[in-house]
């Protein structure tokens, strides 16, 4: 009777032992996603300030000395591996990601700012051109 009870007693703990090494995977297998997601949010949004502050940059200086200035901005051509779309309307610069689906969009302080075409992150670069009046992207 007794090699029945170890017999049973080491089946018991190797199938404890998988339960929760199954309940652990689980448990940290949804937490990459949201950090990921996060990660991707926060980092849409600075690549969006870093524009804004370029873009204020030049409507500064193209208005202080009356001349026609153009810039080009290094951008991340991926964020989180989404190739993401870059518009400008009026007094907001978005940039909206497809897949997953996220966005972020930035005031920019009362400059009057449109895009010539529509600007996809694959470039890797931003052209801001000001002449005083307004900022063009393209």
């Amino acid at each position: 009777m007794k090699g029945q009870y170890l017999t049973v007693e080491y089946m018991l703990f190797f199938a404890i032992g998988i339960a929760m090494v199954i309940a652990v995977y689980f448990t940290f297998s949804g937490i990459g996603d949201n950090v990921k997601a996060n990660t991707a949010k926060s980092q849409i949004a600075r690549t969006g300030e870093l524009i804004r502050t370029s873009i204020i940059k030049v409507f500064e200086t193209a208005n202080e000395t009356n001349s026609t200035i153009s810039y080009t901005v290094q951008i991340p051509t991926k964020i989180s591996g989404c190739i993401y779309l870059i518009t400008a309307n009026g007094n907001f610069l978005n940039l909206n990601c497809s897949s997953p689906p996220f966005s972020a969009s930035v005031s920019l302080y009362g400059i009057n700012t449109k895009t010539e075409n529509i600007i996809y992150s694959t470039s890797g670069r931003v052209n801001i051109t000001s002449s005083g009046g307004g900022v063009v992207l393209s």
